[in-house]
């Protein structure tokens, strides 16, 4: 998000922001900078806001296990070590994105941007049936019955941030998720806290949530 800043912000966002521009503006803040708000403005900002997918994110979040980059002919694993460490991918360019996931489970993603979550296609036939993995690498998406074959993908649409969320668990929970899910449709922040706090009753052993940022441009 854009937002400037100047020594009359407060009128300037009361003047030019209606009710859901400023409800997005307190989405994004809460998505982004919770603790920061929670910690200057408490009336406006109480900690119950957060959502139980804000804490599972927090609490069972991981980095560096999950890596987009631009597509190459070979293997995904073999360049994912050359990666920066906040990967930029230019719109409309192919890219791949590999899993190495710590757990035996399977696997369901969210694409966060703008403060939303959106599903994302695994599968090259664009379903978004969890594929079952084990703890090793795996490229993605990947074509149905051989998850050796990675296919590219691409965003044409949507610059900026975004954020890739790998969610690893009991199969047959992540499929009544995934069964929920419509292409190019917000997953309903309902539908995430409930998810979130299914996972959250799991062992750590059995779920894994591993994140990533990107940069389209």
């Amino acid at each position: 998000m854009n937002l400037g800043v100047s020594d009359e912000y407060e009128k300037n966002l009361g003047r030019n922001a209606g009710p859901e521009r400023t409800a997005a503006i307190k989405n994004w803040i809460l998505t982004h900078e919770p603790d920061l708000a929670y910690g200057m403005y408490p009336e406006h900002f109480p900690r119950s806001l957060k959502t139980k997918w804000q804490g599972l994110l927090e609490e069972r979040g991981q980095y560096d296990r999950v890596h987009s980059q631009p597509f190459h002919t070979g293997q995904l694993h073999e360049i994912s070590a050359q990666r920066p460490i906040h990967t930029r991918i230019k719109l409309d360019q192919d890219f791949t994105i590999e899993v190495d996931s710590s757990i035996a489970g399977s696997v369901i993603a969210l694409d966060r941007y703008r403060a939303k979550c959106y599903p994302m296609v695994l599968r090259a036939e664009g379903t978004f049936d969890p594929i079952p993995i084990t703890p090793e690498p795996y490229g993605f998406p990947i074509r149905e019955g051989d998850l050796s074959q990675i296919v590219p993908m691409r965003q044409s649409e949507y610059p900026g941030e975004h954020g890739h969320c790998f969610l690893i668990g009991p199969h047959g929970l992540m499929s009544y998720y995934a069964d929920r899910f419509i292409a190019g449709t917000e997953v309903s922040l309902a539908n995430l806290d409930e998810m979130a706090k299914r996972l959250m009753e799991l062992e750590q052993s059995k779920v894994a949530v591993l994140l990533e940022n990107v940069i389209f441009e």
